[in-house]
C-alpha cells in the first residue's frame, strides 16, 4: 500500500510496513548478521522494503533521488503513531564502498520487525540506509558525479547531501549517527607487518564552535558504548586516525565543518561516526563480522528514558543558547603536554597483540585563531544566485536589498590558496589564508542579500559564511571562482545592526 504524506515540509511517498510477522522467506539476507556473505545490493534492499504488509508501526518513504535517479529511502520507526519525544537518526554508506552501516540497518529493521529489538515508549528512529546508492552499486567511495558526499556538506553541490541536509531539518533528530568504514590494512601497516587493532571506533562532534555541553556528552557517550562494545568481544576504541606509530602523528577525527557528523552538530544535536574495521585480503569474508560490530554499536543509541532525558536536555540547552562572541576559525589537533601513548596493533603473522608507545598522539583540539562574532553577513557580488540558491539548500533565510543601503562592514581580502598537503600541522590542502580589513561604511546596491547572526540560525550561518575560516566556503567549488585578486571577498562580515543609520556624508 502506497500514499503520500508530509515529514515537516517534506513531501514523501510512503510505504507502510508491517511491524512484525514478515516471513522469513521475503528477507534477501540473514537474521544473524555474522552469517552474512555479500553485500545488501541496491535492488535487494528494495525488493525488501516493498516485500512487507502495511502496518502503521514503520513507514518507508522515498525523499529524493540520487545522480542517476535513485530513490533514496528514509525509514521512519516508532512504538505508535506519537512524534515522541527522542528523536534519533542512523544513516550510512555516504561512501559507497563502505557498506556494513547499511547492512547493519537493514538488518536492525529486520530485527525490529520480528519484535527482537523494542523501540522504548516515546522514542522516535529514523534510518536512511543508503546515502549514495549510485557510489553503492559501482563499488565506488564516490557518487556519480565524482563527489566525496562526506565533504560536501558546506557546499551542499549535490543531490544526495542536499536531500540528507533537508530530511535533517524535516525531523531535527536530537542524536544522529554516520556509519562509514577504514582499511586496518593499508600499506604502511601492511609494510610494518600489521594490522589496526580497533575493529570499530566511535567518535562525536568536535568542531570548537559547538555547544560545549554537546561536546562533553558526546564524549562520555564514547566512553559509555566502550563497556558495551568490550563486553560484546569487539576491539573498540576512539575513532583515530593519521600515520604509523610510533613515528608518524596521530589523532581523532577532523575539527572542520566539512563533514556530516560536524555539520549537523551546528545544527546542535548530538552527533557521531562510527568507522568500522575491514581488511582487504579477506575479500569481504569479514563482512559478517563488521556487520556484527555496528549493529552491536547502533543497538546501544537506542536510550532508555533516562538516557533519552539526558540527552534531550542537552540538545534543547544547544539549540536555545546563543552563537558564541568569538568564532574559531584557525584549529587543529596537538598535544597540551608532553604525553606517552600506548598504542595496540596486530602482528599479522602471528595475530598477537603489540603495544606501540608513542609521543605523537594528538589529542586535544587547539584553536589557533579567532574572530569577534558579527551581527550578520553580507554578499554583494555578480552571482548573487549562487548564494540563494546555497542558503536555500541549508534552510537559512536571507534579506534581499530592495534599495541601495550603507552598512557597516569588515572586507574581507584572500591572500592566497594553500592546496598542498601541510607536513607541520598535518593538515589537508584546500586552506584559505584571509585578511580582515578595518571597519568600514559600504554602500551595497539592490539585489545585495543580508543573512543575520541570529540565535535559529546564527550557528549555521556563522559556520557556513565566516570568511576568515582556514577552511572556508572560498576554498571549495564552485565558491573558489568568485574570488578576484586584490579585491575584497563577496562575503562581507556586519559589524553593526542592518537598521543602523550611517554617519552623515
Amino acid at each position: 500500500m502506497m500514499r503520500t504524506a508530509t515529514i515537516g515540509s517534506l513531501s514523501i511517498l510512503v510505504v507502510c510496513l508491517l511491524h512484525g510477522a514478515a516471513a522469513a522467506g521475503e528477507f534477501p539476507f540473514p537474521a544473524d548478521p555474522t552469517r552474512l556473505e555479500k553485500t545488501i545490493s541496491y535492488p535487494e534492499m528494495t525488493d525488501f522494503l516493498r516485500s512487507i504488509e502495511p502496518s502503521d508501526m514503520v513507514e518507508v518513504s522515498t525523499v529524493g533521488e540520487s545522480v542517476r535517479g535513485r530513490p533514496l529511502f528514509l525509514i521512519r520507526v516508532a512504538d505508535d503513531r506519537s512524534e515522541g519525544k527522542l528523536r534519533i537518526f542512523f544513516f550510512a554508506q555516504q561512501h559507497g564502498d563502505e557498506p556494513a552501516g547499511k547492512d547493519a540497518l537493514l538488518t536492525l529493521l529486520r530485527h525490529i520487525l520480528e519484535k527482537k529489538v523494542r523501540i522504548p515508549d516515546g522514542l522516535v528512529l529514523y534510518l536512511m540506509p543508503m546515502v549514495n546508492p549510485d557510489g553503492a552499486e559501482a563499488g565506488e567511495r564516490r557518487n556519480a558525479a565524482g563527489a566525496d558526499l562526506n565533504r560536501d556538506h558546506r557546499v551542499l553541490s549535490q543531490p544526495e547531501t542536499r536531500i540528507l541536509h533537508r530530511v535533517f531539518r524535516d525531523i531535527m533528530p536530537h542524536l544522529a549517527v554516520d556509519c562509514h568504514e577504514f582499511s586496518r590494512d593499508s600499506r604502511a601497516y601492511r609494510e610494518r607487518g600489521w594490522l589496526e587493532w580497533p575493529e570499530i571506533m566511535l567518535d562525536c562532534l568536535n568542531h570548537p564552535l559547538c555547544h560545549p555541553d554537546l561536546l562533553l556528552l558526546g564524549l562520555t557517550w564514547v566512553q559509555r558504548v566502550s563497556t558495551t562494545m568490550d563486553g560484546s568481544g569487539f576491539n573498540f576504541t576512539r575513532y583515530v586516525v593519521g600515520g604509523v606509530p610510533p613515528l608518524e602523528e596521530m589523532r581523532h577525527s577532523t575539527p572542520e565543518l566539512d563533514d556530516a557528523r560536524n555539520a549537523f552538530g551546528a545544527y546542535g544535536a548530538l552527533t557521531f561516526i562510527i568507522e568500522t574495521g575491514f581488511i582487504r585480503s579477506l575479500a569481504g569474508a569479514d563482512l559478517g563480522r563488521r556487520v556484527d560490530a555496528t549493529l552491536t554499536l547502533l543497538r546501544r543509541f537506542i536510550l532508555e528514558p533516562e538516557e533519552a532525558r539526558e540527552v534531550i536536555k542537552v540538545v534543547e540547552t544547544a539549540r536555545r543558547s546563543p552563537v558564541p562572541p568569538f568564532i574559531p576559525t584557525n584549529q587543529f589537533w596537538a598535544s597540551r603536554g608532553f604525553r606517552i601513548t600506548p598504542v595496540k596493533v596486530i602482528d599479522r603473522e602471528t595475530g598477537k597483540v603489540e603495544i606501540i608507545r608513542t609521543a605523537n598522539f594528538m589529542s586535544d583540539v587547539v584553536v589557533k585563531g579567532a574572530v569577534s562574532t558579527p551581527e550578520g553577513y553580507v554578499i554583494a557580488g555578480t552571482d548573487n544566485e549562487r548564494f540563494r540558491d546555497l542558503f536555500a539548500a541549508h534552510g537559512i533565510p536571507c534579506t534581499e536589498l530592495e534599495r541601495p543601503q550603507r552598512l557597516r562592514v569588515e572586507p574581507c581580502v584572500l591572500e592566497r590558496f594553500e592546496d598542498e598537503w601541510d607536513p607541520v600541522y598535518a593538515r589537508y590542502g584546500g586552506r584559505q589564508i584571509v585578511r580582515r580589513q578595518e571597519a568600514e561604511w559600504r554602500e551595497f546596491p539592490p539585489g545585495s542579500l543580508v543573512v543575520a547572526v541570529d540565535l535559529v540560525y546564527g550557528l549555521r550561518v556563522a559556520a557556513l559564511l565566516e570568511p576568515t575560516q582556514l577552511y572556508g566556503l572560498f576554498s571549495q567549488n564552485p565558491f573558489r571562482g568568485l574570488v578576484r585578486e586584490t579585491l575584497p571577498l563577496p562575503v562581507y562580515r556586519l559589524v553593526g545592526r542592518p537598521d543602523a543609520s550611517p554617519p552623515d556624508s
